[in-house]
């Protein structure tokens, strides 16, 4: 569980910064959920040989077997995809939740991935207010994105622990909106949850994503 304990060095500050304590029991709970139940599906998969090097027998990391799984769910049996389906999916979408705050985030992106958000977006102010509204309005329980779809920024929501990555679309950016991960601090004001969370979001890394992924 490798990654559950590289993940948890900074998230106590992460956390602290902006009432995450229930969050952090549960995203452990995905990633250490995940990295039991993954094993346990892979003989199932004609994926072997994307996830597994067999010439370095090398293993891809636990966060890349559940995003390469997602994306080819339908292979797997239809017993078997729901429970990969929420497992899977709550391990990569917390990965990528915590790999792109920071206790010393905040502030706007720069370079290219700032002018294609204007470009997509009109102005960095109206692509926040457009995350935060999908944050506001996903009704339940779920996450708040900004994706790359077909080469292009877009902004969307999914229910539970749906991954954009069943849609194609790969993840660049994603606010968790369950109501326990910030119930805490906030109690019902989602809103104001999605305002501070901003000051944690780690710039260079979102740039990072988005230039792999172009």
């Amino acid at each position: 569980m490798h990654v559950v304990d590289d993940l948890e060095r900074e998230r106590g500050q992460r956390a602290v910064r902006i009432g995450l304590g229930l969050r952090v029991v549960r995203a452990r709970g995905n990633h250490e959920s995940a990295t039991v139940f993954l094993p346990a599906v892979r003989p199932l998969l004609a994926l072997a040989a994307e996830l597994e090097d067999e010439r370095n027998h090398v293993i891809p990391p636990p966060a890349q077997q559940s995003e390469e799984l997602l994306a080819n769910l339908s292979s797997l049996p239809a017993d078997k995809q729901t429970p990969l389906r929420n497992q899977a999916g709550g391990h990569a979408n917390h990965t990528l939740f915590w790999e792109n705050m920071s206790p010393d985030g905040g502030g706007e992106p720069t370079g290219e991935l700032a002018d294609a958000i204007n470009a997509a977006f009109g102005s960095f102010a109206d692509f926040q207010a457009k995350f935060e509204d999908n944050g506001v309005t996903q009704f339940g329980s779920g996450w708040t994105w900004l994706v790359l779809d077909g080469g292009a920024l877009k902004l969307t929501k999914t229910a539970n622990q749906d991954s954009p990555i069943l849609e194609g679309q790969v993840p660049l950016l994603g606010n968790d909106v369950w109501e326990h991960a910030y119930y805490l601090k906030y109690q019902n004001k989602r809103p104001d949850y999605l305002k501070a969370w901003w000051n944690t979001v780690n710039w260079a890394k979102v740039a990072e994503r988005y230039s792999a992924a172009k």
